[in-house]
């Protein structure tokens, strides 16, 4: 923490998706921060869902939120190939935004709502798309919102 103060820079931990990651949920982040109260969190709504419901852990964390990430997932209950298991026990697999199962519009309007008005990050992880094309198609998703 000294090293990003000195430089005048913030510190972020991002909620990560994984079966064994630390940082999912907004409680995640609260405990981590009560050991470094000037942490600040990089969201991402798609680790959220990981853990939590993406739009109420946003408003949880809200005043610490920074930088954002967005994406979207495949979710199903069993195993299959293409997915992988994540600590809620559920199996994930990337999707392009407004293609999979998450609620973005519900995220993004949330997000707008509270004014955050800092970067977001478009995440893309799977090949069903050209990056350039799946970029085009999520941008003009998320300008009609």
């Amino acid at each position: 923490m000294e090293l990003t103060e000195d430089a005048g820079l913030l510190l972020t931990i991002e909620n990560f998706s994984g079966k064994f990651s630390p940082f999912i949920t907004s409680d995640d982040f609260f405990e981590a921060q009560r050991e470094i109260p000037q942490l600040r969190l990089t969201y991402d709504n798609g680790n959220a869902a990981c853990g939590e419901n993406p739009v109420d852990s946003f408003k949880k964390c809200a005043d610490y939120v920074v930088h954002a990430h967005f994406k979207d997932w495949d979710v199903i209950n069993h195993q299959e190939e293409g997915f992988r298991e994540m600590s809620d026990g559920r199996y994930y697999r990337p999707a392009l935004i407004e293609e999979g199962n998450l609620d973005t519009a519900a995220c993004w309007k949330a997000m707008k709502n509270y004014g955050y008005k800092d970067y977001v990050n478009i995440e893309y992880e799977n090949n069903k798309y050209p990056a350039d094309k799946a970029i085009k198609k999520v941008t003009e998703y998320l300008k009609i919102l």
